[in-house]
């Protein structure tokens, strides 16, 4: 498994990065706030959630510890997988996603392309 990517940004794209790691190039899917720290040439250490399903395996980066502890949280609600779990990591913040789930605001979940009535009130009965 992987825990962590150090390495070079090579290219930014909205939702993704490439990373060259000693020469190896690693597409990682990443949320709006861990894109905003990135820019192509620098060095970053990108915490590592590594989906493997049958048909695939994919890497999802996260800049900031409690956002990757928060899409780990997201992904376990029935429903939410790690695609969905990314979405709502970049519509949110860490805070307005806390508070969210604490104040049983399911309005303010929906607001989360992705996120219907049903599945905001599923993240809030769960978490």
């Amino acid at each position: 498994m992987i825990s962590f990517l150090k390495g070079f940004v090579e290219e930014l794209e909205d939702n993704k990065v490439y990373l060259d790691v000693s020469g190896v190039g690693y597409g990682v899917e990443i949320s709006t706030q861990t894109r905003a720290h990135l820019k192509e040439g620098i060095e970053v250490k990108l915490l590592i959630y590594h989906h493997i399903t049958d048909a695939d395996q994919r890497l999802f980066g996260f800049y900031e510890k409690n956002e990757k502890q928060l899409f780990e949280k997201l992904i376990t609600v029935k429903g939410v997988g790690p695609k969905l779990g990314i979405t709502i990591v970049s519509g949110l913040s860490a805070e307005s996603l806390i508070r969210a789930i604490t104040s049983k605001d399911s309005a303010a979940l929906s607001k989360v392309p992705g996120i219907g009535k049903k599945t905001a009130e599923r993240i809030i009965l769960e978490l």
